[in-house]
């Protein structure tokens, strides 16, 4: 394609432009509009190619949400570019699946900001030029995802998040992992100031455990006063161990799937799912279900501190789920687009209040300005932020295979102390 002042210029080229022009590309040079580098709306100088429509499907791996048809419909008519969603369950099985060979069907994909790392070492996602993307995103967070006070999309040439590092993905949806409650039938005061009432049986609620290991261990060392970002040591590995047994022993039953624990919730078989977080629960507030609130304590163990006086103490994990392009070496010409069509604040705002799949929190502040009282409510907008105090940011377990064993173990314990626990009676908080 020719690059001239008399054709159009597709977000492609431009997210390209770096690399083939050098920096004057992006402030207009090379015979470019100069416009180009200072708008914060990308509609006002982006059309389509016959390139991208001609190129058939874009498959997008992705979590729940990102299917929706108000989320991918608006480009699909516009481009003429057919939006395929395959949904992620799972960040370690999505990523195995890209790993063993998948990156040469996906264009692009969404995981939780504590994968980035692995991916981009493996060479399974592009660098993104980070000046290009500026104006397109950044500019458009609300305070905490700012460029200067967000650095989970960034990776130094050690594979470690900086804020010096080099671009590898945008922040699209977020939230808190801990738990979420019916707050008709758990009383604030039991849930509040730590997880000591999950560990110990004698209370009068039902506890069900989701299946996802990898949040849930975070919260089992947040427990046990262990760092979960780090390599364990032989005796760290033990006490989680212990610590996972106890967990299962007094829960009622643990649950395969998200549908399955909310279904629990509604019929009141359980009153609080473990751990859980906004994302599930965002599906029960959308049907009207406002007494299932996410929930994180001051602290993991009452022994311990308040975070963030004692780091490893902490409540709970902020996730981020981070948008990349895929290395794949057929990649569909319209991967840039889509990347920089999600962050227009239009489609942001869709994605937060999908007709498919959870609502959810997102980082663009166009979303929080048009959000209406009810949809603020429902995605838990206006506490979000004191839930988040208490959390440490998902910056991944490097040794997070070592626990696997200890999970399939604790499996065989599954409600041996439920029975020792009172039962609810249920019109105590109806």
């Amino acid at each position: 394609m020719d690059h001239d002042s008399g054709k159009h210029l597709t977000r492609r080229d431009f997210m390209l432009g770096v690399g083939r022009f050098g920096a004057a590309f992006a402030a207009g040079a090379a015979g470019l509009p100069a416009a180009l580098g200072a708008t914060s709306n990308p509609s006002e100088w982006l059309k389509p190619d016959k390139e991208e429509a001609n190129a058939g499907t874009l498959h997008f791996l992705a979590w729940s949400g990102y299917d929706a048809s108000n989320v991918t419909g608006p480009f699909t008519k516009k481009w003429n570019v057919p939006i395929d969603v395959s949904t992620i369950t799972s960040d370690p099985a999505a990523f195995n699946q890209l790993k063993g060979g998948k990156n040469a069907y996906y264009d692009l994909t969404s995981f939780d900001m504590a994968w980035v790392p692995k991916l981009a070492k493996a060479g399974l996602v592009k660098k993104l030029e980070l000046e290009n993307w500026k104006g397109l995103a950044w500019e458009h967070y609300i305070e905490q995802f700012r460029l200067e006070n967000y650095k989970y999309a960034q990776l130094n040439d050690q594979w470690q998040f900086s804020s010096d590092g080099d671009l590898y993905g945008l922040p699209q949806r977020f939230g808190v992992v801990a738990a979420y409650a019916n707050t008709k039938r758990v009383p604030k005061d039991v849930w509040s100031e730590s997880y000591d009432w999950v560990w110990n049986p004698g209370t009068d609620y039902n506890i069900g455990l989701l299946d996802r290991m990898f949040w849930t261990i975070q919260l089992i060392m947040y427990y046990a006063n262990i760092d979960p970002f780090k390599v364990h040591t032989d005796d760290e590995i033990e006490t989680v161990r212990q610590e996972t047994i106890r967990l299962f022993q007094n829960a009622k039953a643990l649950y395969a799937h998200a549908p399955e624990v909310n279904t629990a919730l509604l019929h009141e078989e359980i009153d609080v799912c473990f751990e859980g977080d906004n994302f599930i629960n965002g599906t029960l507030r959308q049907a009207g279900y406002l007494q299932f609130q996410t929930i994180v304590p001051k602290r993991a163990n009452p022994k311990n501190p308040v975070y963030p006086d004692a780091r490893n103490n902490a409540g709970g994990t902020t996730w981020v789920e981070t948008e990349m392009v895929i290395d794949n070496p057929k990649l569909h010409p319209a991967a840039y687009d889509y990347l920089a069509y999600m962050q227009q604040p239009e489609t942001s705002f869709q994605l937060s209040w999908p007709d498919k799949g959870p609502a959810v929190l997102v980082p663009h502040k166009y979303a929080w300005d048009h959000w209406s009282k009810h949809q603020r409510e429902v995605l838990e907008a206006d506490y979000m932020q004191d839930l988040m105090d208490r959390c440490r940011w998902y910056a991944g377990i490097p040794d997070l295979d070592k626990f696997n064993d200890i999970w399939e173990e604790a499996k065989q314990h599954i409600g041996e102390k439920h029975k020792e626990a009172r039962r609810y009676v249920k019109s105590g908080y109806a």
